[in-house]
């Protein structure tokens, strides 16, 4: 990649994270970590935007898919 577009490169991940703050304003962490991996974020990206723990951040979405996949099993049942 040229300078010039890493440059560009490193103001579009900045502007994006500005847009994760902007709209992570949920009342609850885990509300605001949910939000933000619906909107494709990564889990570091997350730990970054929000100011927490990469452990809070790993936690919060396993438990997620975990309770996604006991739904889906009782509603094949």
């Amino acid at each position: 990649m040229t300078n010039g577009m890493e440059e560009i490169s490193k103001k579009l991940d900045v502007i994006s994270k500005l847009l994760a703050v902007n709209v992570a304003n949920c009342e609850t962490q885990e509300e605001n970590i949910l939000l933000l991996r619906r909107a494709g974020l990564k889990n570091q990206d997350i730990v970054e935007v929000l100011g927490t723990k990469i452990t809070v951040v790993n936690a919060t979405t396993e438990k997620t898919v975990k309770s996604r996949k006991n739904r889906r099993k009782k509603v094949k049942k």
